[in-house]
Order: C-alpha cells, then sequence, then structure tokens
C-alpha cells in the first residue's frame, strides 16, 4: 500500500495535501467536539435548504466541500480512504495548473455551484414530494470530484473512458452512466451526484456557466 500512496503523496502540492490530511481530520475534531458539546456539527457545515434559507448559514453552500461524516459507519469509512486516493489523483494537475490559492477558491466555488442546483432540486422535490427533502444535506468532497472528472471527460466529447476496465464507454455519456451505476448500487438516486453531473453538463454545454470564467 505504501508503494502505492508515497509516490503520489510526493507529487502533491500544498493545497493537495493539506486537503488529504485536514478532510478526515477534520471529521474527527468535529466528531469529538459534537459528542463532547452534544452539537450536530452538521448543522454548521452540511449544506440543505434548512441550513441555508431557514437558519441562513449561507457559508455552507462554500465550505460543505470539507465536511465528512466519515466516522459514522464502516462503509463511510471505507468511502473516505477512496476519497482520499481519489484526490490525490485528480487535485494535483488542476492545483499546478491554478496555482495553490486559487485552486482553494476553485474547490469552494465548484462546490457551491453545485450547491446552488442541488438546493434548487431540492425545493422542486420538497414542494412536489414532501418536507423530507427540505432537510436533506450535501457535503464532502466526493460530489466536487464528480464535477472535476466529469468536466475533464467532456472536454473531449469524441473520446473513450473505460469503466472500471469492464468497458469502452463514449466521454458524453460517460458521467451519465457513472451517475446511474452509482444509483443502482446504492438502490436510490443521489440527488447531490445528480446536481454535480448536471452542473458538470450544463459547464460544457454553456461555457459561460462555468466556475474558471469567476476565478482571477
Amino acid at each position: 500500500m505504501g508503494n502505492i500512496i508515497q509516490p503520489l503523496w510526493a507529487e502533491c502540492p500544498a493545497v493537495t495535501r493539506c486537503v488529504v490530511v485536514g478532510y478526515p481530520l477534520l471529521a474527527l475534531v468535529l466528531a469529538l467536539l459534537g459528542e463532547a458539546l452534544h452539537v450536530e456539527p452538521g448543522l454548521f457545515f452540511a449544506c440543505s435548504l434548512q441550513s441555508v434559507v431557514w437558519k441562513w448559514r449561507f457559508w455552507t453552500p462554500l465550505i460543505s466541500v470539507f465536511y465528512s461524516t466519515f466516522l459514522s459507519s464502516g462503509m463511510d469509512f471505507l468511502m473516505m480512504l477512496l476519497i482520499i486516493y481519489m484526490a490525490m489523483t485528480f487535485f494535483p494537475g488542476r492545483e499546478r495548473s491554478l496555482g495553490s490559492v486559487t485552486f482553494f477558491a476553485y474547490l469552494m466555488l465548484v462546490n457551491g455551484a453545485m450547491n446552488l442546483l442541488y438546493l434548487a432540486m431540492m425545493a422542486v422535490l420538497s414542494v412536489a414530494f414532501g418536507p423530507g427533502y427540505y432537510l436533506a444535506s450535501n457535503s464532502g468532497l466526493f460530489p466536487v470530484m464528480i464535477v472535476i472528472s466529469s468536466l475533464r471527460i467532456l472536454a473531449e466529447p469524441d473520446g473513450f473512458t473505460s469503466f472500471w476496465g469492464f468497458v469502452q464507454i463514449p466521454n458524453k455519456w460517460y458521467p451519465l452512466c457513472l451517475l446511474g451505476f452509482l444509483c443502482l448500487f446504492n438502490a436510490h438516486m443521489i440527488w447531490n451526484l445528480v446536481a454535480a453531473v448536471g452542473l458538470a453538463y450544463l459547464s460544457s454545454r454553456f461555457p459561460r456557466l462555468h466556475v474558471d470564467r469567476l476565478l482571477p
């Protein structure tokens, strides 16, 4: 395992390293504080209609990318390990092209744009199907990684990408196929990933909506 991680770590610039180390560390600290103070950290970090509209926590659409609940179950812990590995794979190239400070802003801007779409979806669903969607929250790095990887794939729409070595899928359909697989695997719609893939397709189809335009 060390032979896999060590070369990836060596290639990680400053912000990527901070994210890789800080992501699980922040989750652990917040979980311990939550137990000690008898509060739910997700109320202050996770993004939902309740937190933004009712509680006026307008910072959550930007910073929810850094909040994880990996201690809630063994599956979440394994997912966190996968996310860290993906961060060490996807982030270094993007950080080098943007610069460390700009890359940090980029992560929050992508997260904010995705959360705006997510909140709009939850508003429609809460009206159509009940108030449960009003409380549904989004947080973590994985949706942002889906946006970044989908944008990279959609940048070459005529190409093909291997689906975990099983089949070659046209790039223009790959994000949708991945979304469908993840939803089938979880046996329900994963609305934050729907928002992530939706943002990638919107940005690819309408370049003026791309968050890169907001970067210095």
